[in-house]
């Protein structure tokens, strides 16, 4: 697979199947991802171990910065529990 054929719909489930992916056919090796969190309290744990899996099996060194869009749950005690404490900010 060459980078041409790499979907730009690739899902970080599809990446972090058991089939691992080539991470030569990325001309990348940073990704900073934007995930928009609006009322996602039951899935956004998931998904950050999603992403985080899929990086780490394509060796890529990522940031996620989760935007909380005005959630009215309690999605930001779930993006709190996800951040790596050395990292976070004030």
């Amino acid at each position: 697979m060459d980078q041409a054929e790499i979907p730009l719909n690739m899902s970080a489930a599809d990446m972090a199947h058991e089939k691992p992916v080539n991470p030569e056919v990325f001309s990348f090796k940073h990704l900073a991802l934007v995930v928009p969190v609006y009322n996602e309290q039951d899935t956004l744990v998931d998904l950050v171990n999603e992403i985080c899996t899929a990086c780490n099996k394509l060796g890529l060194n990522y940031l996620i910065y989760l935007i909380n869009d005005g959630s009215t749950h309690l999605s930001h005690y779930a993006a709190n529990s996800c951040v790596d404490d050395s990292l976070a900010g004030p």
